[in-house]
């Protein structure tokens, strides 16, 4: 077990106990689904990334807009600032037991089934094992298991080796994909100061919301299925960063300096800009 690795181990069981495991090459672990559909239920964590909408509108064939519109939640990241996408869960049908509901939850001979279970988010597929990522320049996937998940007792239990459970899934796509996106947010810090930007009462609310439907119609609504996903990814990610340093150039000529610390302005950029905006003037 290498320094990343010991640390990973020592982040997770200080943060989340003992209930998760890292997995290393090789090493197998025993599940089942009995279809209980208690991982559908009562959940506010399934995150969805580009990839997964991607994915979920190809097989539906549904535009991104529209999917997001029935069956998501778009919210701004508590820590992240940036736009999040979540499953919208809805309240259960049963009277005598509330809870909430995945609305890609059926029903079938008592058991609960995926109606997009071909196209499911990674964190649906992936479970019961999740994945670490490193966000350096070394940047690496790690994965871990819940020690204590419900098909972990099941007597129909299989070994599992992180291959054998992933063997029906791109996972090689989507590690580019995940590299990409990634780097992004990476770039996207390097570049603009969002809490400074975010908490700064002199700049307009305005300019505030226009910056973060930018960033939803950017990261979201412009995923093109007829693509191959890493075109998308690459595209996506260029239009955000033109974006993000268009937003600090034009704020940097109005006075307000949001750019993050070790981001250099580009002084040529500015000027053009200047030109642009009081041309009239």
């Amino acid at each position: 077990m290498n320094k990343t690795e010991k640390y990973l181990t020592r982040a997770i069981n200080k943060e989340i106990g003992e209930n998760y495991k890292l997995l290393g090459e090789g090493e197998t672990f025993n599940f089942a689904c009995s279809s209980c559909g208690s991982c559908c239920k009562n959940r506010n964590d399934i995150l969805l990334t580009t990839y997964d909408i991607y994915r979920a509108c190809k097989y539906l064939d549904m535009k991104p807009v529209d999917f997001l519109n029935k069956y998501c939640e778009v919210y701004i990241g508590k820590n992240s600032h940036l736009p999040l996408v979540s499953i919208k869960f809805r309240e259960s049908l049963n009277t005598d037991n509330k809870y909430t509901v995945c609305p890609f939850n059926r029903k079938k001979d008592e058991k609960g089934i995926c109606a997009i279970h071909q196209a499911k988010p990674f964190i649906c597929l992936a479970h019961p094992v999740g994945r670490l990522t490193t966000l350096d320049e070394n940047e690496k996937s790690y994965f871990m298991v819940s020690k204590h998940h419900c098909g972990s007792n099941n007597e129909n239990s299989k070994k599992y080796t992180l291959e054998e459970w992933f063997k029906d899934f791109d996972l090689e796509t989507n590690q580019k994909f995940t590299d990409i996106y990634n780097k992004l947010l990476i770039d996207i810090v390097n570049i603009i100061d969002i809490e400074k930007f975010i908490n700064n009462n002199k700049i307009p609310d305005i300019i505030k919301d226009s910056f973060l439907e930018d960033m939803i119609r950017l990261l979201y609504f412009r995923i093109d299925t007829s693509k191959n996903v890493i075109d998308v990814i690459t595209e996506i990610r260029d239009n955000v960063i033109k974006n993000v340093v268009c937003y600090v150039h034009l704020l940097c000529v109005a006075g307000y300096n949001i750019k993050a610390k070790n981001y250099k302005i580009d002084n040529k950029k500015l000027e053009e800009y200047k030109k642009t905006i009081f041309k009239n003037e």
